[in-house]
């Protein structure tokens, strides 16, 4: 990205040197202005002499040719920055595509990772909200270059009125000439050898008429090649558009593949965590743990009272069985059905009574007891702590350790 960075830079100095040029090319307008004026001053002096004016025209010629030559040098050289910007937009459009192709991998991972993720709806809206405000920045941007526009626009506007002068200067040339064409046929009425001023005077028109001639040919390939730098302008600016429209296509993409990469990050992170839990339960398993739900069983083997068997769950970074569910109390029961034998759960009789409570302090809300229970003619003749009987039928309450 700091490469298409210097890349942007470097062309925002070629558009400054073409405002140079333009502004050095309005300043040799100027100088043409004052040219044009001193050949004014000259005729005026000069008019009574046709040869200086025939001197005087000839110099004009070669003032336009010299113009002309200047005009076809400056569209060679807005040809040229034509074709840089034109490779500059053909190396934006294909780090555009190579963006636009991360892009569409990171989104492909982005949708297999939805369905384990629905938080990524909000997101994404999170994105399109910061797409809004990108769009405000372009707005502002549009703005700033339509006021470059609207300057380059007053140098047109000044280059035109230059043209204008030009043409009064021009005409005001015409009306010397007719002047002089008016003298000329007075000061041949009073000259004595007619036939050879006449002679001298035609073969003058005739130099005249040549030289009016290339005029008009160098004025027509002016306008020709006026209208064609006008072409490449607008060409130019087409392009400029483009190029700024493309500018901040890569930063988006890339905003949009940084924010996509670190959610793909958060979905592994959690795919990790949850591959340790799993990995966790099959060591349990492995250990004679049974498995239910999200949770994990063990019944001992041992015979023990209900504090020795709640050390014992402890010991092994457990505790008796707190029964949230009817499922969970059958699955308990099926569990002491397979061994055949009681087992405590983590369920006991406030020292005051008549008051059940599991192991964590929540008071039991729901139980199945058998009539007549509990009626401390259990196994162990003390049913402060019930071995297995609260749900179901008197021991199919389960008493085991969970985690």
């Amino acid at each position: 990205m700091t490469e298409d960075i210097d890349n942007l830079q470097t062309i925002c100095h070629k558009v400054i040197n073409q405002k140079d040029k333009l502004h050095m090319n309005h300043n040799k307008l100027a100088a043409e202005k004052d040219q044009l004026q001193a050949s004014y001053t000259s005729l005026a002096k000069e008019r009574d002499q046709l040869q200086t004016n025939y001197d005087s025209m000839k110099s004009l010629r070669d003032q336009l040719q010299i113009n002309y030559n200047s005009l076809a040098e400056e569209k060679k050289q807005l040809q040229i920055s034509y074709d840089n910007i034109k490779t500059q937009e053909n190396l934006l459009q294909t780090n555009y595509s190579k963006l636009t192709k991360e892009r569409d991998q990171l989104q492909t991972n982005y949708n297999n990772m939805t369905s384990q993720k629905d938080q990524l709806q909000i997101i994404y809206n999170n994105l399109a909200e910061e797409k809004k405000q990108l769009q405000i920045s372009y707005d502002n941007m549009t703005s700033q270059r339509d006021q470059l526009q609207i300057n380059y626009n007053n140098l047109a506007e000044e280059k035109k009125q230059l043209q204008i002068s030009y043409g009064n200067i021009k005409s005001q040339i015409n009306l010397l000439q007719t002047n002089y064409s008016r003298l000329t046929k007075e000061r041949d009425q009073l000259q004595t050898n007619y036939n050879n001023m006449t002679s001298q005077k035609d073969q003058l028109q005739i130099i005249y008429n040549n030289l009016a001639e290339e005029k008009k040919q160098l004025q027509s390939s002016y306008k020709s090649v006026r209208t064609e730098k006008e072409k490449l302008q607008r060409e130019k600016n087409q392009l400029q558009t483009s190029y700024n429209n493309l500018r901040y296509q890569p930063d988006q993409l890339q905003r949009e593949k940084n924010q996509l990469q670190t959610k793909y990050n958060n979905l592994l992170n959690q795919r990790d965590q949850l591959q340790r839990e799993k990995n966790k339960l099959n060591e349990y398993v492995q250990e004679g743990w049974k498995s239910f739900s999200s949770s994990v069983y063990y019944i001992s083997s041992e015979r023990k009272n209900y504090s020795e068997s709640r050390q014992d769950c402890r010991d092994r970074g457990a505790d008796l069985v707190i029964i949230n569910s009817k499922e969970e109390e059958d699955f308990i029961s099926s569990l002491n059905k397979v061994c055949n034998c009681y087992a405590w759960i983590g369920l006991t009789e406030v020292r005051e009574g008549g008051v059940w409570k599991w192991v964590d302090g929540t008071a039991l809300t729901t139980g199945y007891w058998e009539r007549g229970e509990p009626n401390n003619n259990g196994p162990a003749r003390n049913e402060d702590c019930d071995p297995g009987s609260s749900i179901l039928d008197k021991l199919k309450t389960f008493d085991t350790g969970g985690q």
